[in-house]
């Protein structure tokens, strides 16, 4: 599909009626209209959430390139945290784009240690392609998987009361991210998270970029953000990150947070340039610090609006000075001993 100016998704390819009012997702009515081996499909299904949302999702496709692979063993992902509803903790879900894809030992250490701790509910999704519907079923302490096929029961989707407004979607911007994820055989696996974030979710929910472990034996957790530094010589972390990493070291894995350093504050440089144009590579850095609650300091006012997963308010945040933070690496560089640094210090 041709990227332009002006927002048009062709719902037409998708046998759905074009839709005036752009508080409702199109795609959770009609999964079974949609082509998944089909890239322009997936494109239009990516072009209905913010292009910052997306852009992230480059962001973390690059740091499981420069930074986990080669570097952290062993490492998961694709654990999610939903509110729980006013319940203390988290429901779990680890969610599984494609159910031939086995579970690793830190995958069942996870799975087995959340059932054990202040989580509601532990469960696994797995989408069901032949159907084109997510299935669901609760993990058993103990149980070990040879595969998903046949497990669960299917997940109802309906539509959430919002998605992003037109403004906050770029169709250039988001056109960039997808090229990007395209390229690395990410599309599809990026569109099937979104339908199920945005028709089975549709509430709060964050999801943890990467899980490791140290030498020693104690799992950590990563979470990776591309950010510019305030004004006041800190980066912004927003009070539902905050909640999540609180939690999480609260039930003893700590949590290291890495910044991929934007070199220049320019609209007209998007966050795509600054992976792929050599001349912002060159300037870009990894930053780390680990998320420690004392290391937080106020912030006077809410942070914009579109920082908001639905651009409509300015959300909470506390500032993270930046002498918290250490150097990582280049975007790129080679021999860093990257896990010696990220885990320093963090014992079982």
């Amino acid at each position: 599909m041709a990227v332009n100016d002006s927002y048009s998704v062709n719902f037409t390819n998708f046998g759905v009626k074009p839709i005036l009012s752009m508080s409702y997702h199109p795609f959770c009515d009609h999964p079974h209209t949609i082509d998944f081996d089909n890239p322009s499909q997936l494109r239009e299904i990516l072009l209905l959430d913010k292009h910052t949302r997306i852009e992230g999702l480059c962001s973390e496709a690059v740091f499981w390139e420069d930074v986990v692979e080669g570097h952290l063993h062993p490492v998961t992902s694709d654990f999610w945290f939903v509110a729980a509803n006013g319940r203390p903790g988290y429901n779990v879900v680890r969610i599984v784009p494609d159910p031939e894809k086995s579970f690793n030992d830190l995958d069942y250490q996870l799975l087995d240690g959340f059932t054990t701790r202040h989580t509601p509910s532990i469960s696994i999704v797995w989408f069901d392609e032949a159907n084109r519907e997510f299935r669901k079923f609760a993990h058993i302490r103990g149980q070990r998987y040879h595969g998903l096929h046949g497990l669960g029961e299917p997940i109802p989707l309906h539509a959430p009361e919002e998605i992003a407004d037109i403004e906050d979607r770029n169709p250039v911007r988001i056109g960039k991210a997808c090229d990007f994820l395209e390229q690395r055989g990410l599309l599809k696996d990026a569109a099937i998270k979104r339908i199920f974030a945005n028709c089975c979710i549709g509430g709060a929910v964050w999801d943890v970029d990467a899980f490791t472990r140290t030498d020693t034996g104690k799992v950590v957790a990563l979470e990776v953000k591309q950010k510019y530094p305030t004004n006041f010589d800190s980066f912004g972390l927003n009070r539902g990150q905050q909640r999540l990493f609180r939690f999480l070291t609260g039930i003893g894995l700590p949590v290291v947070h890495v910044v991929l350093w934007k070199p220049v504050e320019d609209i007209d440089v998007h966050a795509i340039d600054l992976l792929t144009q050599e001349q912002w590579r060159s300037q870009t850095k990894w930053w780390f610090t680990r998320f420690v609650p004392e290391n937080l300091r106020p912030a006077a006012e809410p942070a914009p609006k579109y920082t908001d997963i639905f651009g409509r308010k300015g959300l909470n945040y506390d500032h993270i000075p930046l002498d918290k933070f250490a150097e990582l690496k280049g975007l790129g560089e080679t021999g860093v001993d990257v896990k010696g640094m990220l885990l320093a210090g963090i014992t079982a």
